[in-house]
């Protein structure tokens, strides 16, 4: 996965007043944190975990001439952030700054093949042709040209390709590690999504539409078909030429390198790969579906607006009842207990202070009143016996799935990975230590074992697995020792159990971007029996595990404490920008764990130097902002002049941020107490020679509370939104040479809330007070619609009462021409908003009433949502073109 921060080279005809931060800090646990220096790479790990640092050094270095080799370009000191706190598996590519970050613990589930080895042989290559592809420079290009300016955002152009043809590349690396058998293009479970897409749809993110991660499935293939088709070096020449000229889209430069237009490259496409299906109209995802009884089925569901969480099917009828909300681990794993009365299952919650650390809890559901308990932490997978309590660590371990068999305490089933290799292991209780100096007892030849499930007698066991290039459901009878397959869905089948009576199946059929549970008579299922030779030394033939790094030469490495010294205030980002009354320069930068960043712009117009100074060190609880400035009073403010005077401030803030625990949905506090010292000075027309000084103090608010969006929604559809800020002088020093106007201490505050509602309606309330031109209320509270109600200098408390409703109309994120713009998806709004005037001049309330159709777009892989619309005000009876709303 790679993420970046949104960079636009149009920052440099920007006017600058007050800077944002483009070297975002995080809070992370305290830790101390120490760097192993190799050739090509900084990895900094905290103390404790100093065997992943070197592994992962020893996996990077083998790997990085080759994927330099890809691009043409080179890796120099790149730093390598090891995260070891958060539960949940990530690894990405950052541009600012540019480095290489992943967490220690793997991802669940079925999404990385289990024949690529462990987490970090699976993961880093991946990661690493993200890093070496964005850091190929073209001479005489645009990303060169920034890179004057700013190496990082030079690097930022390469995210204008789109992404898919970006996780292609790399996904189809990781696969030629081991042609045949890693990586995910050799993973039937990962193959079997490809739905036929159309190459538009296989290389964008999907907007509204699953599987979630399409531009890796189908970017996977189409960058495979352009390899074949085009060889690697027009494929190297195209990704390059869209870096260095990304203004014309990723289609001209299809036509310009590969010779052929994106319509004509999409028919041969399709006629290798076959033609395109329809996407699902609710795009229902299905999991785990587990017996309660012989009639009723619990399973995880989610879908385009479904609520996520458990499921009830009652066979007989084939009606299904949501029945809890809850979004499970990624693997959507759950248990039962044997008297199938409570159900265990694992989530992430967030850890209330720190940034992006997941942390795993698991709960048990009472199937009769659907009430939940909190049972441990720290645990995934996590089953029940009578006996213990049985789960896993979320860090890469051979044992994946342990199964007691219901019946016969003496045996378990338990799902393992040794090398390439995940079988299954039928042992004793506490026999786990000792597992990969066995046999497996289930093992398939160039393939795996994806899942199990025993039946309510103890006698059988269901497992999945990809063996032959397919996904199939397998049964086998552990008294006889015999497996048969018992499904044969084209799309793949898995997570198959038998119902407690032994009369029936269940089980996922997989259709591209839905999946669909099954229940088949266990005497009508056409059962294929596998040669034991094939079921029962399949191990054999799984070949050596590559162990990449392992014969990395280590000499002249060497570790050290991390110290980012001074090093960081070199700046990453330089930009020249300018307004109506100055010009100056930002610099910006931080450190490469994103404890320490700051912003500097300086300038110098109407015969001052200004200048504004943010300095955030987020190492401490909570984050502190220092900032200090000297700004014109004139170019973002209401007024007709160019330039009026200036404002210079010191002010320190601090940033609480509280992410509370919103189970399946959003919710955050996050305060920002201010307190400081301004000065201001009039130098111009009526106010000329007025200066006053003053201390302030101040906050902002921001809270959402468990705010909930489908992924088809054009807006939530339940929760809550706040927004609050307030601005007050606590001293107040007024001086002036000559008779002029009052001018009191500062006094704003306003507060914005959003109510949402089923069926897409936001209703909405905001106020605002103020003494002087703290808002320009006429845009706050009108958005532009109307600007004869709240303009008057006199009016400084006024508030409105408004609705918003959106709906989709369609979803095109499924094909478009490959242009530099697309389109996700369109939908249309209706809106009111009443403003009243609490104060100045007696006015009615103004009422305002529109539509209008908005899309959400992208140009390369930057997201914008606009549209257009009309609003009509009643009591002057006009109507006015709006293009916000």
């Amino acid at each position: 996965m790679m993420r970046f921060y949104l960079f636009i080279c149009w920052f440099l005809v920007l006017p600058i007043v007050t800077i944002a931060q483009f070297h975002p800090t995080i809070q992370r646990p305290s830790a101390k944190w120490m760097e192993l220096k190799t050739e090509h790479f900084r990895i900094l790990y905290p103390e404790g975990t100093d065997s992943i640092a070197w592994a992962t050094a020893k996996i990077l270095e083998s790997q990085v001439e080759s994927t330099t080799a890809m691009f043409g370009s080179d890796i120099d000191n790149l730093p390598v952030v090891i995260d070891p706190y958060s539960h949940a598996g990530n690894g990405y590519v950052t541009v600012f700054p540019y480095r290489i970050e992943f967490n220690t613990a793997p991802v669940k589930g079925y999404y990385i093949n289990p024949r690529s080895g462990t987490w970090l042989e699976a993961m880093l290559p991946h990661e690493l042709v993200h890093a070496a592809h964005i850091n190929a420079i073209p001479p005489y290009s645009v990303p060169a040209f920034l890179s004057i300016f700013s190496p990082d955002a030079g690097r930022g152009m390469h995210f204008t390709t789109p992404f898919g043809i970006l996780e292609g590349l790399a996904v189809h690396y990781e696969s030629s590690l081991e042609p045949g058998y890693s990586g995910r293009l050799n993973y039937p479970y990962f193959n079997l999504q490809y739905n036929g897409w159309g190459v538009w749809s296989s290389i964008m993110p999907s907007g509204a539409t699953y599987p979630g991660d399409r531009h890796y499935i189908g970017g996977a293939q189409f960058s495979t078909y352009l390899i074949d088709t085009y060889g690697e070096e027009k494929v190297k020449h195209l990704v390059r030429s869209q870096a260095a000229w990304p203004f014309f889209g990723f289609g001209f430069q299809m036509k310009r390198t590969l010779g052929d237009w994106s319509w004509d490259i999409e028919k041969g496409y399709r006629a290798k790969m076959g033609g395109e299906s329809a996407f699902s109209t609710h795009g229902e995802q299905i999991s785990r579906p587990l017996w309660l009884d012989d009639n009723r089925i619990l399973s995880i569901r989610t879908g385009y607006r479904m609520r996520p969480g458990f499921y009830e099917t009652d066979v007989t009828s084939g009606e299904t009842h949501f029945r809890h909300e809850a979004r499970l681990t990624e693997d959507s794993f759950y248990s039962l207990t044997n008297d199938r009365r409570t159900a265990i299952f694992s989530r992430y919650r967030p850890h209330p202070r720190y940034d992006g650390q997941a942390q795993l809890i698991s709960h048990t559901l009472d199937l009769e009143t659907w009430s939940r308990a909190d049972l441990v932490e720290g645990k995934h997978r996590v089953v029940q016996t009578p006996d213990t309590l049985i789960g896993f660590e979320p860090v890469d371990q051979s044992k994946q799935w342990v199964l007691p068999n219901p019946v016969f305490a003496s045996i378990q089933a338990v799902i393992a990975r040794k090398g390439g290799m995940q079988a299954v292991w039928l042992i004793y209780p506490k026999q786990e230590a000792l597992i990969l100096s066995l046999t497996p007892d289930i093992s398939f030849p160039m393939a795996s074992v994806l899942d199990a499930n025993w039946s309510a007698d103890g006698l059988r066991l269901m497992l999945t697995s990809d063996f032959d290039q397919t996904l199939q459901v397998y049964e086998y009878d552990y008294e006889n020792d015999r497996l048969f397959r018992i499904t044969n869905e084209p799309g793949g089948a898995l997570e198959g159990s038998i119902s407690p009576d032994g009369s029936r199946y269940a089980y996922i059929s997989m259709h591209g971007d839905w999946s669909e549970l099954n229940v088949i008579p266990r005497n009508d299922a056409t059962k294929t029996e596998i040669p034991r030779e094939i079921w029962t030394k399949g191990y054999m033939q799984h070949p050596e595990p590559m162990r990449l790094g392992s014969d990395t030469p280590t000499e002249g490495w060497s570790t050290a404490p991390y110290k980012s010294a001074t090093d960081w205030l070199r700046p990453r980002l330089w930009l020249p920008t300018f307004n109506r009354a100055s010009g100056g320069v930002i610099f910006s930068s931080g450190d490469v764990l994103r404890r320490h960043a700051y912003d500097l712009y300086l300038g110098y117009g109407t015969g001052e130097i200004f200048y504004d100074a943010a300095y955030t060190y987020a190492g401490i609880y909570p984050s502190i902002t220092l900032r200090t400035s000297k700004t014109i009073i004139g170019p973002n403010e209401k007024w007709d002049a160019p330039y009026y005077g200036y404002e210079t401030s010191n002010q320190i803030e601090a940033t609480f941020n509280r992410y509370l625990d919103g189970d399946a949905r959003l919710s955050l506090l996050q305060v920002k107490p201010f307190f400081g010292y301004r000065s201001t000075i009039f130098q111009r027309d009526l106010l000329a020679g007025l200066e006053f000084d003053a201390w302030y103090v101040g906050v902002s608010t921001i809270y959402s509370h468990r705010l909930r969006q489908h992924l088809r929604d054009p807006q939530p559809t339940s929760g809550l939104f706040f927004y609050g800020d307030a601005d007050a002088d606590l001293t107040y020093n007024r001086r002036f040479t000559t008779t002029l106007p009052t001018v009191d201490p500062v006094r704003a505050a306003r507060g914005i809330m959003y109510v949402y509602t089923p069926l897409s309606l936001r209703l909405e309330a905001e106020i605002y007070t103020q003494n002087r031109g703290y808002y320009a209320m006429d845009e706050a509270l009108t958005n532009h619609f109307f600007a004869n109600q709240v303009v008057d200098p006199s009016v400084n408390t006024a508030g409105a009462l408004g609705a918003r409703y959106a709906f989709p109309l369609s979803h095109p994120d499924t094909k478009w021409p490959l242009m530099p713009f697309y389109s996700e998806r369109f939908y249309g709004v209706l809106f009111t908003k009443t403003v009243m005037a609490f104060s100045g001049p007696a006015s009615d309330p103004a009422t305002v009433i529109g539509g209008g159709l908005r899309f959400k777009t992208r140009i390369g892989n930057f997201g914008l949502d606009i549209g257009a619309g009309l609003a009509w005000e009643p009591a002057s009876n006009d109507v006015v073109f709006i293009t916000g709303f």
